[in-house]
């Protein structure tokens, strides 16, 4: 059992055992509590029990915490991967079939006009990619319209280009049919 002795104005201290607790009064009197070493430990180990506990505790408690903040940001950074991917996969997409398909078309009926065909015409069958954004990547899909529509306004050129060519062909082939026909009834006269 704890066994207490009260000590006025001398503050003498008489320690029995392995602990010395020292508590004020209201009154402003000193009191200490004197243990007895099987007191002592047994408090030490409540105390220490007790003290584990919160540690546990608050331990438990930042584990959680921290889980919570890997799986929100996981969570928040596959969105932002996605968000900013699917447009630029779109773009990716539009600009693999302008290389593979378009520009390779454009390229071979030129090499055909080049050589003397005027029937040849070009049409881009790539769409614009639409912008879903005003980031960064919504301004590299605008860039990416804009360069697209003057190939398209390239195909128009080359097409208007070859039609003109055969009207202008049409037309000195006409011219030439006349002067044979001229010279030929000069010919025929002379």
């Amino acid at each position: 059992m704890f066994h207490c002795r009260r000590l006025t104005q001398s503050l003498q201290y008489r320690l029995v055992g392995a602990f010395l607790l020292v508590a004020l009064l209201p009154m402003a009197a000193v009191s200490v509590l004197v243990l007895t070493q099987a007191e002592a430990a047994l408090h030490q180990t409540l105390y220490n029990a007790e003290a584990f506990a919160a540690v546990e505790s608050l331990r438990r408690l930042v584990l959680l915490v921290m889980i919570a903040t890997v799986l929100v940001t996981t969570l928040v950074a596959a969105w932002l991967a996605r968000r900013i991917a699917r447009p630029l996969q779109s773009v990716a997409t539009a600009a693999d079939r302008i290389a593979r398909s378009d520009l390779a078309n454009l390229v071979a009926e030129m090499g055909a006009v080049a050589g003397g065909d005027l029937t040849r015409q070009v049409n881009f069958t790539t769409a614009e990619v639409p912008v879903q954004s005003d980031d960064e990547v919504g301004q590299v899909t605008r860039a990416f319209n804009v360069i697209l529509a003057n190939l398209l306004t390239v195909s128009e050129v080359f097409n208007r280009m070859t039609a003109s060519l055969r009207q202008l062909v049409t037309e000195v082939s006409a011219s030439a049919t006349e002067v044979i026909s001229a010279s030929g009834q000069f010919a025929a006269a002379a």
